[in-house]
């Protein structure tokens, strides 16, 4: 990951162990609808790829 998308994800709150859920997905799977820390964002599937999540029972 570079450091300029790094550093932006950064100051939108997405740091590890931020809980993160799907809201929607375009028809072609891009982009990506997600809310973040009480906030939507829609991120590229490209960008998406740089995550590592994992299935929580938690619900908002």
């Amino acid at each position: 990951m570079s450091p300029d998308i790094k550093a932006r994800f950064s100051e939108m709150g997405m740091v590890k162990g931020t809980v993160v859920t799907v809201l929607k997905k375009a028809p072609l799977g891009d982009p990506i609808e997600i809310r973040v820390r009480g906030y939507s964002l829609c991120i590229r599937a490209a960008e998406a790829e740089y995550f590592i999540v994992r299935a929580t029972d938690e619900q908002d």
